[in-house]
């Protein structure tokens, strides 16, 4: 399965809304993952999980989630990892 920029974006902001309650509107591509979004070094791990179910990819080594800091570099990486196109 393929997916655009923009449904990975879209996804990734569902599945941060869906795991913290905050509404998808309310977030954007420059929150901070930990300040803004509220999420720990767990909630990463289960992230990075979530990813791998959602878009089937693997992330080999789940330190990676901790260097990214913003909602807009998770969406960054999982649009590389899946090939998304613009």
């Amino acid at each position: 399965m393929s997916f655009s920029k923009s449904e990975v974006e879209k996804k990734i902001v569902e599945m941060l809304s869906q795991k913290t309650g905050k509404a998808a509107s309310s977030l954007s591509m420059t929150d901070s993952l930990t300040s803004d979004v509220g999420l720990d070094s767990l909630d990463l791990i289960e992230m990075a999980s979530s990813i791998e179910e959602t878009f089937s990819v693997e992330i080999s080594d789940f330190k990676v989630m901790a260097d990214l800091k913003t909602v807009g570099d998770v969406c960054s990486f999982v649009a590389a990892k899946v090939g998304a196109t613009a």
